[in-house]
């Protein structure tokens, strides 16, 4: 975290970056051969996808620029590699997919935990995080 970009601005860009984390985790994991319900992870990333571009449209009323979409991060594709190299060990990448997908929302849950801690976090921020903490929002 920056000294210059204020605590509750950059709690929200860490959700917003892990959204979109967890986004690219599900859509890749929906393209698996023989994934149950592709539909639903599609569902869940757009989702996330969409709470996203609402948190930056926060970020913006507050006066701040949001975190731009990354472009893909090492780790990610090195989760990837592990997906394709499991699966091509077992015969099964679906559960190496969905194990990805279990520990991006983990990480997500776990990093939108700490922007709640935030005090000055804005009400509309903490509207939106609190039911993606208790799994009713994607």
């Amino acid at each position: 975290m920056s000294v210059l970009i204020p605590p509750e601005i950059a709690a929200l860009n860490d959700v917003i970056q892990a959204l979109w984390h967890c986004a690219r985790a599900m859509r890749e994991s929906a393209a698996v051969d023989g994934i149950a319900a592709p539909a639903s992870f599609k569902q869940k990333a757009d989702g996330m996808s969409d709470l996203a571009d609402r948190l930056c449209d926060i970020v913006r009323e507050l006066g701040h620029t949001p975190r731009a979409e990354p472009t893909v991060e090492e780790r990610e594709v090195l989760e990837k590699a592990w997906v394709e190299l499991r699966g091509g060990l077992t015969g099964d990448p679906v559960p190496a997919a969905e194990a990805r997908c279990a520990e991006a929302e983990r990480q997500l849950i776990e990093t939108a935990k700490d922007a709640l801690s935030e005090e000055t976090l804005p009400v509309s921020a903490v509207d939106l995080l609190r039911p993606l903490i208790a799994g009713t929002y994607c």
